[in-house]
């Protein structure tokens, strides 16, 4: 489903008129991000891909989701010349819930 947001078309993923067996996603308890680091260590920014869909953060919760990203970082790295860090993140605290 596409819905107009003031940021652009959003796809909301999941909804579906028909009835499918839903897939069970784990609790997210960390979480792994690739960094680069721009003008000094109090200076960085999470890094990411442009995709057919838009941009994805390169981000993961599970190292299998780490290892697929890797190589994205890797070239990201190589064409930017930007040192790129993996960090690991472990602590989780709700901050708001937003529903319906």
């Amino acid at each position: 489903m596409h819905r107009a947001t003031p940021w652009g078309a959003l796809t909301v993923i999941g909804v579906s008129p028909r009835p499918f067996k839903k897939a069970v996603m784990p609790r997210i308890d960390s979480l792994y991000a690739f960094v680069a680091e721009e003008s000094g260590p109090d200076d960085e920014g999470i890094i990411g891909a442009k995709t057919t869909e838009g941009w994805m953060p390169l981000v993961g919760a599970d190292m299998a989701r780490v290892k697929s990203l890797r190589p994205l970082a890797e070239t990201i790295a190589r064409e930017t010349g930007k040192t790129i860090k993996l960090l690991h993140f472990e602590t989780r605290r709700e901050v708001e819930i937003i529903s319906k």
